[in-house]
């Protein structure tokens, strides 16, 4: 596997970019650039400089995932095995888990207590217990002796 500095330097020029205008661009200093480039710094910092600079190179999806996994962040791309597996278990109708109901009823930047409720909701729509995993933690807790 290339390194980000190899994969970098091997865009740029394929997009015949120079360092000064992708990082004006980007945005980040040109010294930042070089050490980017020359491997002096292992990998950027922020995620968000890696995907502007693929935006940027215009590089394929593919190239992209490739772009960020050398630079040490998760591709855009990739389904886990428990996301294939819950996602296969949503459509055939089975349980679904409080954070896969909670993810999908009370959306991102939601409050805990709404992506409980949404949840139960959920659960009670079909026809499943709301226990869930607050259940399993109150049951786990030990109760207060008199």
């Amino acid at each position: 596997m290339e390194t980000f500095s190899e994969l970098l330097t091997a865009h740029m020029e394929r997009a015949g970019i120079g360092d000064s205008e992708l990082a004006r661009r980007i945005p980040v200093s040109r010294p930042t650039l070089i050490r980017w480039r020359e491997g002096v710094t292992a990998r950027p910092r922020y995620r968000e400089d890696v995907s502007r600079c693929a935006e940027i190179l215009r590089l394929t999806p593919e190239e992209t995932d490739a772009f960020l996994s050398a630079a040490g962040f998760a591709p855009n791309n990739v389904i886990s095995a428990t996301e294939s597996d819950s996602a296969a278990g949503d459509s055939a109708g089975g349980a679904v888990s409080d954070s896969a109901a909670g993810d999908s009823a009370g959306g991102a930047g939601s409050d805990s207590a709404g992506e409980s409720a949404a949840s139960e909701s959920s659960l009670k729509a079909s026809g499943e217990s709301a226990g869930g995993a607050d259940s399993a933690r109150a049951a786990a807790s030990p109760s207060p002796s008199p």
